[in-house]
Formats: structure tokens, sequence, C-alpha cells
């Protein structure tokens, strides 16, 4: 058996005092606070702010879908292999031109 271990370079320089203590009760806190937290940036934050994250949400969906959203492709819309390639390469262009078309945008309209 093989183990890794990821090790903190920073730990190296650190004194023994210095050092982080893993908190198990901070972690869960910000595992639960953080989809919660980006519900603010829909409802509190303005109509600009709104529309950069929910850009950014679309922008991201095939990412973080994986090998749910292939099933729905060849299921629902029966798509092979080089369709679900094509459609993937797509999410890559656009992502592309988003983030190209981007700073013009935002510094037209601030």
């Amino acid at each position: 058996n093989v183990k890794f271990r990821l090790i903190d370079t920073r730990e190296f320089t650190r004194e023994a005092t210095e050092r982080t203590v893993f908190d198990a009760k901070f972690l869960r806190r910000r595992l639960i606070d953080a989809p919660v937290a980006s519900l603010q940036l829909l409802f509190s934050y303005g109509k600009k702010m709104r529309i950069l994250a929910i850009i950014l949400l679309l922008q991201s969906a095939p990412m973080l879908m994986g090998d749910v959203f292939q099933v729905f492709a060849k299921e629902q819309w029966g798509f092979q292999p080089k369709d679900f390639g094509n459609l993937i390469a797509l999410f890559g262009v656009l992502g592309i031109i988003c983030n190209v078309s981007l700073s013009p945008l935002v510094q037209r309209f601030g």
C-alpha cells in the first residue's frame, strides 16, 4: 500500500505554535454556509451582480454535472459520444467568448 500526504510548504517554515489545527466544526459550518452565501449574490447586491451570478452559473454548469449530464444527454436527446463531445466543445468556446468579451462589457457598462 502506498500512502500520499499533501504537505503545506509553509509548515516547514512555521514554528510549532503557529501551525493551524484542523477544526471540523468550522469546516462543517463553512460547507453549510456556502450555498446560502451564494444566494446573497442573487438577492443582495443588485441587478448587475445577479446577472453576473447567473452567467457564472450557466458557464460552469457543464463542469459540475459530469456523468449525470452525459447520461441525461444520451437518454433524453439521443446523443452519441461525438454529439456530446461537440456540445461540451461548444460550452468551451462560449466560455472563451464570454471571458474575452467580459472586460469590454464591464468597461462600457460599468
